[in-house]
């Protein structure tokens, strides 16, 4: 009897355009060669506008260990990878610096594959300080450096043309696609922008893709394939599946977690899930979160502890922890779902507990 596939959710503010780029990305030969497999499979899905990305349990862990384990067994060029993946993140950076006047269709389809090119080396590092013992003592101390280096690098860069290149890019569009506009755009699925930048395949019609801001399915099962359903047939689909986008938690006083940074501290919960989050966040603050974003910082500086869902040890918010000496607990799974703005917790980061008092 095959065993029902279990799922993560994770509510994400990103759009269709760039992430579905990524997804792809996920079923690459380069992604291979780096990590020695790629993902089974991931979707995405937009309800009521919002993005929920989702993955089969711990596919994620087993990638990054196939990844890990190649770097024990193989000769792995340290230098060379991470020179190659910053001369690509560089370009990336110039290009979606470019004043809007300069944007051109070669240019846009440069950028896309710039996009695509960084995602796997990105991804693989992501949480491969978490399986350093798979490394063996010969190369964890440079693997760790390598891997940080290279975390660091990566850690603005996808985040930067979510931000800074697809607001300016989707209205620049917007004005030369009558009936389109700058928010339509961000639902078009990368490969759909792809073949009209370079076949001059139409773009779905302004009705279509703002059906999809309702509701609205992608799977991702290899890097040309890709499974789309939209309208309330997606409501089917999920259950079939056994997928929640907002998983049922028991009503509970607290959460564990690993320490990021070990600290102990009392404050008042606010709960970041968007960019708009930010200026909630007062003085004395505890920060809750999916996953904490490079453009959190300025809320962070002003919180006294951050508690994530997701991350690892080299993840954002334990990063910025560390350098900024606050207590953190990571890797909680369910803090944002437990917790809501204005509850009084002890974020204990000695023990990795997070209680309400």
């Amino acid at each position: 009897m095959t065993k029902k596939l279990e799922y993560e959710v994770h509510e994400r503010e990103y759009s269709i355009l760039d992430a579905s780029s990524a997804m792809q990305a996920f079923f690459s030969e380069e992604f291979k060669r780096l990590a020695g497999t790629t993902l089974k499979e991931i979707s995405e899905v937009i309800k009521d506008r919002t993005y929920y990305h989702i993955q089969i349990e711990q596919d994620r862990e087993r990638v990054t260990r196939s990844f890990v384990r190649k770097i024990r067994t193989t000769s792995f060029n340290w230098n060379g990878e991470y020179t190659k993946f910053s001369r690509i993140v560089a370009k990336y950076e110039k290009l979606i610096s470019l004043p809007v006047s300069r944007y051109r269709k070669k240019i846009i389809l440069r950028l896309f594959k710039l996009n695509r090119e960084f995602i796997p080396i990105a991804y693989v590092v992501m949480g491969g300080a978490d399986f350093v013992h798979l490394v063996g003592k010969k190369k964890s101390k440079p693997f760790i450096k390598w891997v940080t280096k290279t975390r660091k690098r990566a850690e603005t860069v996808f985040k930067d043309g979510e931000d800074k290149f697809i607001p300016r890019y989707t209205k620049w569009l917007a004005n030369r696609l009558p009936g389109y506009t700058a928010d339509d755009i961000r639902y078009i699925i990368f490969s759909e922008m792809i073949n009209w930048l370079e076949l001059g395949t139409p773009l779905p019609s302004p009705k279509v893709i703002r059906s999809r801001k309702e509701y609205f399915y992608i799977r991702h099962f290899s890097d040309r394939a890709i499974e789309q359903i939209t309208g309330y047939a997606v409501e089917s689909e999920l259950y079939n599946r056994g997928i929640q986008l907002i998983p049922q938690v028991d009503e509970l006083d607290s959460v564990s977690g690993q320490v990021a940074q070990v600290g102990k501290v009392t404050g008042t919960v606010k709960v970041l899930k968007k960019k708009s989050d930010i200026a909630k966040v007062e003085s004395g603050d505890i920060i809750v979160s999916p996953m904490t974003q490079p453009n959190y910082l300025p809320a962070m500086k002003r919180a006294v502890a951050f508690v994530t869902d997701d991350g690892g040890v080299l993840c954002h918010a334990a990063i910025v922890a560390r350098e900024l000496n606050k207590p953190c607990v990571i890797g909680t799974k369910i803090a944002s779902l437990i917790f809501k703005d204005g509850d009084q917790v002890e974020v204990d980061a000695t023990k990795g507990v997070v209680r309400k008092i």
